[in-house]
């Protein structure tokens, strides 16, 4: 394709199939929401053997403990860090969701999206595929973890 011998080619897009997903955390970020002005959690998706990428949200209002409960139960590891505030260590976590495809053909998320852990044992191992533009390797969750209070003995360390 040059410039000025452009040719219209309509995007191709890639079957995607509703259902129940193991995937992985790519991302997952605290912010506010801009329709209620809510602290809301955003996190990121990878869905098993796809290179899509998925946002799922989780709003502080009446339902929080509940959404936020279910998420954890689908994503055991993470109920040591489960605080809200440390989400950036999150990346890695796997577990697993229910996800339906949109009109245009996207995923996103089922209105309850979270599959418990012992229910997605049966589920096929998780199948890491990357994107041409971000690294080859999947993400490892990382051990986040607290520094203890320690008495200042009123050295400097170096």
């Amino acid at each position: 394709m040059s410039w000025s011998n452009y040719t219209y080619k309509p995007q191709e897009h890639i079957e995607r199939e509703p259902g129940n997903y193991r995937c992985i955390i790519l991302k997952a970020e605290a912010g506010v929401s801009k329709t209620s002005g809510k602290n809301m959690l955003t996190i990121y998706l990878r869905p098993s053997g796809t290179a899509s990428t998925v946002k799922a949200y989780i709003v502080d209002n009446d339902w929080f403990d509940s959404n936020f409960s279910s998420f954890l139960d689908a994503f055991p590891a993470l109920k040591a860090n489960s605080n809200p505030e440390n989400c950036f260590a999150w990346r890695g976590a796997l577990g697993a969701v229910k996800l339906k495809v949109n009109d245009d053909g996207y995923f996103e998320t089922a209105k309850y999206p979270w599959i418990p852990a012992e229910k997605a044992e049966k589920y096929p191992e998780f199948v890491w595929k990357a994107r041409e533009d971000e690294a080859q390797d999947m993400p490892v969750l990382q051990e986040f973890t607290e520094l203890a209070d320690e008495e200042d003995d009123g050295e400097i360390p170096f």
